[in-house]
């Protein structure tokens, strides 16, 4: 028990009742995968290009 009077009880749910239904619906299980479409597919990052070696520079 709560404390509320009947109407406090009766405003409560009235208030509270679709916000409830509208978070259980959009929380509810995803479609069969028939009706379900793919993620976008991410393409790899492009090649960033190496800085130029210094012609001084010495190699290992």
């Amino acid at each position: 028990m709560l404390g509320l009077t009947e109407r406090e009880a009766a405003e409560f749910i009235t208030f509270w009742a679709p916000r409830i239904q509208a978070t259980d619906a959009a929380s509810s299980p995803s479609p069969p995968s028939s009706t379900r479409r793919s993620p976008p597919t991410a393409s790899p990052p492009a090649a960033s290009p190496s800085p130029p070696r210094s012609s001084s520079a010495s190699t290992w």
